[in-house]
C-alpha cells in the first residue's frame, strides 16, 4: 500500500495495521504497511495511539473529538428496553470511563459535551433519569448537583436492597 493511500485512510479515521491490510492477519501482507507507517512516523506525519487497549495509527495532529469520538463511545453500547443505550465497556469503580489516546474520559460527561449541552458547572454531574446507571441515551441524561445525584442513587439502592 502506497504512503498516499495510507495517509488518505488515516484522514478519515484511526486505523489498525490490520485495517490497512484489508483485515489480513498475514504478517507478509502487513509487513510493508508497518514499514510505511514507521517511515511516516519518523517523518512526523503519523503517530500511534491506544484506543480500547489496541494500537491504532492516526495523523500526527489528530485529536479524538467530534463525530468520531461520539460514534466511538456509542459503539460500546447496546440498545435496551425503554430507549436506553447501555454501556458494555469496562467500568472503573462503577464509573463509565474509557481511555482514548492515553487520556481517561468519563463517558457520560464526554457524551454530554458532544451532544452540545451546556458545560457542567462545578459540583455538577450527569446521571440518567431512567434509573439505569449504565444508560447513556441522550434523552435520559440530566445534569444535577453532585449531592442530589448521590441522594437519588442512595434512595434507589435502598428501595431495591
Amino acid at each position: 500500500m502506497k504512503d498516499a493511500l495510507i495517509l488518505n485512510r488515516l484522514q478519515r479515521a484511526p486505523q489498525r495495521v490490520k485495517d490497512l491490510a484489508g483485515g489480513s492477519d498475514n504478517w507478509l501482507t502487513r509487513r510493508p504497511i508497518r514499514a510505511a507507517l514507521n517511515r511516516m512516523e519518523a517523518a512526523g506525519l503519523v503517530r500511534r495511539v491506544r484506543l480500547v487497549g489496541a494500537p491504532y495509527w492516526v495523523l500526527a495532529d489528530w485529536v479524538a473529538d467530534g463525530d468520531w469520538l461520539r460514534d466511538y463511545l456509542l459503539g460500546n453500547t447496546r440498545r435496551a428496553d425503554g430507549g436506553c443505550m447501555l454501556w458494555v465497556g469496562a467500568l472503573d469503580s462503577r464509573q463509565i470511563t474509557t481511555r482514548v489516546d492515553g487520556e481517561k474520559l468519563n463517558v457520560r460527561t464526554e457524551l454530554w459535551r458532544l451532544y452540545g449541552r451546556k458545560p457542567l458547572p462545578p459540583g455538577f454531574c450527569v446521571r440518567s433519569v431512567c434509573g439505569d446507571p449504565l444508560c447513556l441515551a441522550r434523552e435520559h441524561m440530566v445534569a444535577e448537583a453532585h449531592a442530589a445525584a448521590i441522594r437519588v442513587i442512595t434512595i434507589v439502592i435502598g428501595k431495591s436492597g
